[in-house]
């Protein structure tokens, strides 16, 4: 399936992204990735950098500064939502995945509560999360 790579937990960070970020090309390139979700594209869960990654100053080659973090990021939503690497599917099936075995159960603290973006993820865990990508993706 042809479409978007994606880090696993990228798929908690592309929901909850509200136009704050590491530079404004960051920002810009967030807006787009989440602007294409919403054509429901073919997405393959890579744990390498991936389009989210491209316009990061953390990347270093195909991995991050913080790679050992995120690392832990990842292979937490694999676990949870119960797939493999390099596990391909499209956007609104892995967004109600997200949703039903992560976001419902009240997990993404224990997956990323450590990272510095938690306080905008926190603030926005009463639902919002889904008016911008899991409805649009439903219709």
């Amino acid at each position: 399936m042809s479409g978007i790579k994606l880090r696993p937990h990228h798929l908690l960070c592309v929901g909850y992204f509200e136009g704050k970020g590491y530079s404004d090309s960051f920002s810009r390139s967030m807006e787009q990735i989440k602007e294409l979700t919403l054509q429901n594209p073919g997405i393959t869960l890579q744990c390498c950098a991936d389009e989210v990654c491209r316009a990061c100053p953390n990347r270093v080659g195909n991995a991050c500064r913080t790679q050992e973090k995120v690392m832990r990021y990842d292979r937490e939503v694999l676990r949870l939502l119960e797939i493999e690497e390099e596990g391909c599917s499209d956007w609104k099936s892995l967004r109600n995945l997200t949703e039903e075995k992560i976001l419902n159960c009240g997990k993404r603290r224990q997956i990323c509560g450590d990272c510095a973006w938690d306080e905008i993820c926190r603030k926005n865990e009463d639902g919002t999360i889904h008016e911008n990508t899991l409805q649009d993706s439903r219709e």
